[in-house]
């Protein structure tokens, strides 16, 4: 008999999924606002970048966060100093592989609440720098 390979299942999976969904309403509200998608999920072995846009002129590296529930507090406040400093990190790498030295560059966190079925959709324009 041939063996089957194992799905596997869990909170892992569900969070990727939750954080793919929570990206693309993001995105789609990134686009509604007339910027430009460059790429998403930029990865590197110091950090992660979610989403890469353009607007104008000015690179934006967006961090998502997304909760159901804001018990534990709201999402935009799970950024923490350490997260910031990957993303960074991330975002330098990314603006030296694509020559945009001399271009503006931005961090934004898009947070996204979905308690009661409707996305809350908040947008921090420079919620962080890279100082």
């Amino acid at each position: 008999m041939e063996a089957r390979p194992r799905l596997r299942s869990g909170p892992g999976l569900r969070a990727q999924a939750s954080g793919a969904r929570g990206e693309d309403l993001a995105e789609s509200y990134l686009r509604s606002l007339g910027y430009t998608i460059l790429g998403r999920n930029f990865k590197t072995r110091s950090g992660e970048i979610d989403i890469i846009a353009k607007d104008f002129e000015t690179t934006v590296f967006v961090e998502v966060k997304q909760r159901e529930s804001e018990s534990h507090g709201r999402p935009e406040d799970f950024v923490p100093p350490s997260k910031r400093r990957r993303v960074i990190s991330a975002a330098r790498l990314y603006a030296a592989q694509h020559r945009l030295s001399e271009r503006p560059l931005r961090f934004d966190v898009v947070a996204i609440h979905l308690a009661g079925g409707t996305p809350d959709v908040r947008h921090y324009r420079g919620a962080f720098d890279a100082s």
